[in-house]
C-alpha cells in the first residue's frame, strides 16, 4: 500500500499544500491514506506524521514531495528513514 505525508508550513505559498496532495494522488496514493501536519516552523512534534509513520506496514512505501518534508534537518530525516527501513517499509520522494 502507499501512504503519503504532506507538511505544509506557514512560510509555503497558498498553494504548496494542494501541490502536495495531487502530486501524492497522481503518484497513486489513495486520498484516504494521506497523513498531514501544518507546522510553523521546526516543530519536533508532528502528529500526522506520528500518525503516518504508525499507519505504515512492512511491504508498504511512504510516499512525500519532497525529502525535505519528512524533517528540518539531515539527522532526524535520517534516523527516521533507516526506521523504515528497519521495518521494511519502502520509501519515495517525488521531487528533490
Amino acid at each position: 500500500m502507499l501512504v503519503g505525508y504532506l507538511q505544509v508550513s506557514e512560510a509555503d505559498a497558498p498553494d504548496v499544500e494542494q501541490a502536495q496532495r495531487d502530486a501524492l494522488i497522481a503518484a497513486g496514493v489513495d486520498a484516504a491514506h494521506i497523513h498531514e501536519d501544518h507546522t510553523a516552523g521546526p516543530q519536533p512534534e508532528r502528529p500526522g506524521l506520528q500518525a503516518c509513520l504508525a499507519a505504515v506496514k512492512p511491504g508498504d512505501t511512504l510516499v512525500v514531495w519532497k525529502l525535505g518534508r519528512m524533517g528540518h534537518d539531515l539527522r532526524t530525516m535520517s534516523d527516521t528513514l533507516q526506521g523504515l527501513r528497519k521495518r521494511g517499509v519502502a520509501f519515495k520522494a517525488l521531487a528533490r
